[in-house]
């Protein structure tokens, strides 16, 4: 089976991250999957760096792409398989009774969600003419089905849920734990807390903050990282400086070793107050840490609270903090979560799951 994957995007997040995984787990199934992405994007380099093919055919404009797709995808492929909004349209136009076209939901509220009046109409008699040409969709959580049932009217027999999985990086030991928080500039006898996020508002970064002079309070020591870049980081900053936490949190930025960071925290917290999946938390988990995470979306069909991580109710620095507090006095306990968290991680969320269970929809979807 040949499968053509299409995401037009220029950043490299959860999407990009969750697709090269995807495309490195179908190979090593026998699937040949290709990517077709914008020419050197982060995704492409990616790409490149995995030694996945890459079909560099997103330039252009509209007509150009959709020209370009239905030649490649037509001639070479069974499956053409979109990634976002944009590449779904693509993939509908090429799509025919050969190639049968799939897609995946990432997210609860795509950007077309936050439309209104006549505008938000418009967009979901569109989505709704677009998902007629798909022979199959996938979800990443049950909360994104749900989502594709209501604002779409999809058919629910049409729509499988396939969790995101991941390829986890080795485990640190502890020399090199210790070294790259030394390099962090964290103290020996510091707790360290990490979160790795999009600086942007539906991350609910401010929540984290607010939350650590609590946490000081109780534990003057801790330490916070937060990787990731986004248009709040001014912002954010300064919430942290009029809160006097220049000593305790910094922002590292975009960081390509951010599993590795993971691997070195006490803690790996992600307050978002709403999440479609959450897959930095099953990449925290797959290196055996504690994870706190909120009771939405992803995160409450990922974690079972108090067996392995803990869950929070969105939007509330008050619980965040209590929480963190909990776990930061008790090493044990982060011990045990941490430990369930690793298993749980191997018997629901690794790349070979994800592939077998994608490579069913594709088969499914052939045969329609």
């Amino acid at each position: 089976m040949r499968v053509l994957h299409l995401l037009d995007t220029d950043g490299f997040a959860g999407t990009e991250i969750h697709l090269v995984a995807l495309v490195k787990a179908l190979r090593q199934s026998g699937v040949e999957a290709d990517i077709a992405c914008q020419r050197e994007s982060r995704l492409h380099r990616a790409a490149q760096e995995a030694a996945l093919p890459v079909v560099p055919l997103l330039t252009g404009g509209r007509l150009e792409q959709l020209a370009a797709v239905r030649k490649i995808a037509r001639k070479s492929y069974d499956i053409v398989h979109a990634h976002n909004g944009r590449t779904m349209i693509l993939a509908a136009a090429a799509a025919n009774s050969r190639l049968a076209a799939v897609a995946t939901q990432h997210f609860i509220a795509p950007q077309s969600s936050t439309y209104r009046g006549l505008k938000k109409r418009l967009a979901n008699q569109a989505h709704r003419q677009i998902n007629r040409r798909f022979a199959h969709f996938i979800a990443i959580s049950h909360g994104a089905r749900e989502a594709m049932m209501e604002r779409e009217g999809v058919d629910p027999s049409h729509i499988t849920v396939v969790p995101n999985g991941t390829e986890p990086m080795p485990r640190l030991d502890g020399a090199e734990r210790d070294d790259l928080r030394r390099q962090m500039g964290v103290e020996d006898h510091s707790l360290l807390v990490v979160c790795v996020a999009r600086l942007t508002e539906e991350k609910g970064l401010r929540y984290l903050i607010e939350a650590m002079p609590t946490v000081l309070l109780s534990h003057p020591a801790t330490q916070v990282v937060i990787a990731g870049e986004g248009s709040l980081r001014d912002e954010l900053e300064r919430q942290a400086s009029d809160l006097g936490l220049q000593s305790n949190l910094r922002f590292l930025g975009f960081r390509s070793d951010a599993t590795r960071i993971m691997g070195a925290a006490d803690l790996f917290v992600l307050p978002s107050p709403a999440e479609p999946f959450g897959l930095v938390l099953i990449e925290a988990m797959a290196q055996g840490v504690a994870v706190v995470a909120t009771r939405c979306g992803g995160p409450v069909e990922i974690i079972e609270d108090g067996v392995s991580g803990r869950l929070v109710n969105p939007a509330d620095a008050p619980a965040l903090a209590s929480a963190l507090v909990a776990l930061l006095r008790d090493a044990n306990k982060r011990k045990c979560l941490g430990e369930n968290a690793l298993r749980r991680f191997e018997q629901h969320f690794t790349a070979q799951r994800m592939a077998a269970a994608t490579l069913e929809v594709y088969r499914r979807a052939a045969k329609s």
